[in-house]
């Protein structure tokens, strides 16, 4: 008689690794003190932890955050009772989220009979599996491409971001830039603030914006049994609520989260968000605090007006001048950027190349390594991983890209691009399959009499 123990001095599934797959729960348990989260191997090669992990953020209402360090890089919005809102793929859509006094996680749902799985690779990019009972194999099926809005607070706090205007980041309403001037010129980390302080009365009101991917809610709180009109209540009683909503979205919505402070990593979804109202003076949501007389009225319309005016001509002046003064100052910084080259993007190299495996690696030069790798199209090509050891610094890398685009010849290699990522500076060219010039010149063995000095990419 085999007997099954009940409890456990250690188990896999409390360290998943870097793999998540059918019954491994990824959060925590406040009652053993356990973390479960995903972290990344240090190389394809080398299963030594690694710079970024998938966790859940237990602060305020559980959030999930992909982080590199102590650094978040990525927040899924919170979860809605059927999923994590404006969730990007390949991030799973769990049936199972649990959330209580002793536990929360969430975990793959047992919905389908497919076999599958979440890796996150050295590089911080999720990446989902199917099992292939054909080929014996595992088959990647969808590689995480984050657009920017979902770079974590990409547009600064108290804006929104949307793909699909121009620019991207945009204050919320009854908002104003922090730094006009540095938001002119599309810095938008310092984000926005109030055009006119927020009163603690009852000349409030809110704004409602749909369709929406929360704010950050490690500095929210939240209640799961009142109802929003209880929610909207109590954030009117509370001079620090800025923004409440729905926790849950079923059976017509239930639940109350609120936001104190500045509203962080907010983004128009691109269709599953939800409602989010924004709490704003009354002034600011065109609603009438005092009735005045007609000419007390337009005298002020006028004053302000002219001022506005006068305000509006002499930092457009200021603004025109740093500008011009800007563009002297970074002519040459200007050339180099108008490469005119496609730029890849690091998730469509890293799928190219299997993560940079060493058995993709073709060779290692001064500057680092090359590997092959094949497009989704199939065309084939060389990838130039500069070293981080190599001391090429930004400037050098678009120089030299700069050269060898100048540079292009039928007898020289073509290059097809560039990549750049974070600190990752990446030569994309296409692949020779007979190998380089000096390969015929000087053989097997390099020791000739001929010496030629020619440029070649690995």
């Amino acid at each position: 008689m085999i007997v099954i123990p009940t409890t456990f001095l250690w188990q896999s599934f409390d360290h998943p690794g870097d793999t998540m797959i059918l019954g491994i729960k990824l959060g925590s348990n406040f009652v053993t003190k356990i973390d479960k989260f995903l972290s990344s191997w240090k190389s394809a090669e080398d299963p030594a932890r690694g710079e970024y992990s998938f966790v859940i953020d237990t602060h305020g209402y559980p959030q999930l955050l992909l982080k590199r360090g102590n650094i978040t890089l990525f927040r899924a919005g919170p979860w809605n009772g059927i999923k994590f809102i404006a969730n990007p793929s390949p991030i799973p859509i769990s049936d199972e989220f649990v959330f209580n006094s002793k536990e929360v996680y969430f975990q793959f749902g047992n919905q389908t009979s497919v076999l599958s799985r979440l890796t996150l690779s050295p590089l911080g990019l999720p990446q989902s599996f199917t099992w292939n009972d054909r080929t014996n194999d595992w088959v990647i099926t969808d590689v995480g491409q984050f657009d920017q809005c979902e770079n974590y607070a990409f547009c600064g706090p108290n804006t929104r971001c949307e793909m699909s205007r121009s620019p991207i980041c945009a204050c919320l309403d009854g908002f104003i830039p922090k730094s006009l001037a540095d938001w002119n010129f599309s810095d938008w980390s310092d984000g926005c603030i109030r055009r006119t302080p927020l009163e603690c009365s009852d000349k409030v009101g809110f704004l409602k914006y749909t369709g929406m991917k929360f704010p950050d809610t490690s500095s929210s709180w939240y209640d799961k049994s009142i109802s929003l009109k209880e929610c909207q209540g109590l954030c009117l009683k509370n001079c620090s609520c800025t923004a409440y909503a729905n926790l849950d979205i079923r059976q017509g919505g239930s639940g109350c989260l609120i936001w104190f402070g500045d509203l962080i990593d907010t983004r128009r979804s691109t269709g599953d968000g939800q409602d989010l109202f924004v709490r704003m003076n009354a002034s600011e949501l065109g609603v009438p605090t005092k009735k005045r007389t007609f000419s007390k009225k337009l005298a002020g319309i006028v004053s302000s007006a002219i001022v506005a005016g006068i305000g509006m001509l002499m930092l457009g002046i200021i603004i025109s001048m740093r500008k011009w003064n800007l563009r002297k100052k970074n002519h040459c910084e200007e050339r180099e950027e108008d490469m005119e080259l496609p730029i890849f993007d690091m998730s469509t190299i890293a799928h190219a190349t299997d993560a940079f495996s060493n058995s993709n690696k073709l060779g290692e030069g001064g500057f680092g390594p090359v590997y092959k790798g094949i497009l989704i199209g199939g065309q084939q090509i060389a990838v130039k991983r500069l070293s981080k050891s190599s001391g090429q610094g930004l400037d050098e890398f678009k120089n030299e890209v700069m050269l060898i685009a100048k540079l292009q010849h039928r007898s020289l290699v073509k290059l097809l691009g560039c990549c750049i990522h974070e600190d990752e500076r990446m030569l994309i060219y296409e692949y020779m399959p007979n190998k380089s010039l000096d390969s015929f010149i000087f053989g097997a063995n390099p020791s000739e009499l001929i010496r030629l000095k020619f440029y070649k990419f690995y």
